[in-house]
C-alpha cells in the first residue's frame, strides 16, 4: 500500500484516480485519508517559484513539473514531505 496520493485538487485528480481503480475491480492502493492536495500547498507557499518543464497542459509534463514544484516547496520549508 502507498503512503498517499497526491493531487492538482483531491476533489478531482484522486477522484479519478480512485474511480479508476474500482472501476477495474481494485481497491486504490492508498486509504481515502490519505489523499493530498498539491494545490492546496501551492497557495500556501507562493514564494516559491514554479518553473516549468515540458510541453504546458501535457498531463505528464504538467505532473512532473507540479511534483518537482512541490519538492521544491518541501525542500525551501522544513523538508515536510
Amino acid at each position: 500500500m502507498v503512503d498517499g496520493v497526491w493531487g492538482n485538487g483531491v476533489s478531482f485528480d484522486n477522484t479519478l484516480l480512485s474511480e479508476t481503480y474500482k472501476r477495474l475491480g481494485r481497491t486504490p492502493p492508498w486509504p481515502f485519508w490519505k489523499d493530498r492536495c498539491y494545490r492546496t500547498v501551492k497557495s500556501m507557499f507562493q514564494n516559491v517559484p514554479m518553473e516549468r518543464s515540458g510541453t504546458h497542459h501535457n498531463a505528464l509534463d504538467d505532473a512532473r513539473t507540479q511534483a518537482q514544484h512541490l519538492i521544491e516547496i518541501s525542500k525551501a520549508h522544513g523538508n515536510f514531505l
